[in-house]
């Protein structure tokens, strides 16, 4: 019933679910894809809502269909290949992204 408003690391401002403020569809301008990418785009980028920064410019994002019926799939975009959308399965590669993360962050701990 409620959502969860996002979370980051707070040195870097990244590796988490965006606040929802932040989500944003990658036709967004932030996003800097021209249209010649965005024609080579397996899917409408202005349907590819990024939810999930890694910290390193990549995004785990949510494909949302037109239909209003079809459910979201998971995506990911790399700003090193940004006309090459990844699907895989949002939850899973949600909870691969956060792990890493965590185990980094234990590794550092004194």
């Amino acid at each position: 019933m409620d959502l969860h408003d996002g979370w980051t690391f707070a040195l870097a401002d990244s590796m988490g679910p965006l606040p929802v403020a932040d989500w944003a569809f990658l036709s967004d301008d932030r996003f800097d894809i021209d249209a010649h990418t965005a024609r080579r785009m397996p899917v409408d980028p202005g349907r590819v809502l990024a939810v999930f920064q890694n910290g390193a410019g990549d995004y785990l994002c949510l494909h949302v269909p037109e239909d209003g019926v079809t459910p979201a799939s998971g995506m990911i975009w790399w700003h090193e290949q940004p006309a090459a959308l990844e699907a895989v399965d949002f939850m899973v590669t949600l909870d691969a992204w956060i792990g890493l993360f965590v185990d980094e962050a234990n590794r550092r701990r004194p």
